[in-house]
């Protein structure tokens, strides 16, 4: 698979790329004692509890032993909606539906850095391009294409640092 918007900037970069099954492992944790809060993952507010009415979806009890535990700083994407933003870093432990998959991001990566590149124009231009089908219930973006994904591995300073600049601009927009 050739990742042409990526490629395009990484060749520019003096950063060093990875592929993100490089520097992240898929979890597939279930939820057996069905304990856990369930989560959900939109575009505009990240990973978040979901509501108490349950969302737009509302689970089996059957299937909420099936679904992937998410811990703090795990990676969690909605291959069908990747490109409407279906990516964000947790903050917070719970559960997710077994449509979504779950990274632990390793060491040499910042978990806020990560959310900021997953969620970036060019990632998600990356998303586009690797999309397979045409309508929102068949469209989604391969395990195989997303983990062979290049990602930018900066040292880890200037991971923060670019996390911080972003966090704060993110906040002053949110203020305004």
């Amino acid at each position: 698979m050739t990742y042409v918007v990526v490629d395009r900037v990484r060749s520019k970069s003096p950063w060093k790329w990875d592929q993100l099954r490089r520097v992240a492992t898929v979890r597939r944790t279930p939820n057996s004692a069905s304990d856990r809060e369930l989560l959900s993952l939109s575009a505009s507010t990240g990973v978040q509890p979901r509501p108490e009415d349950g969302g737009r979806q509302l689970p089996s009890a059957a299937t909420v032993s099936n679904y992937w535990t998410v811990e703090p700083s795990d990676l969690v994407f909605n291959p069908m909606w990747a490109i409407e933003g279906g990516v964000a870093v947790s903050g917070v432990a719970g559960a997710v539906s077994t449509a979504y998959r779950v990274y632990r991001l390793g060491p040499q990566i910042d978990p806020r850095f990560a959310h900021h590149y997953f969620r970036s124009s060019l990632a998600v231009a990356q998303y586009r391009l690797l999309v397979r089908g045409v309508t929102t219930f068949d469209r989604s973006v391969t395990r195989e294409d997303f983990e062979a994904m290049p990602m930018p591995v900066p040292p880890l300073e200037t991971q923060r640092a670019i996390a911080d600049y972003l966090d704060d601009e993110t906040a002053r927009i949110d203020a305004l």
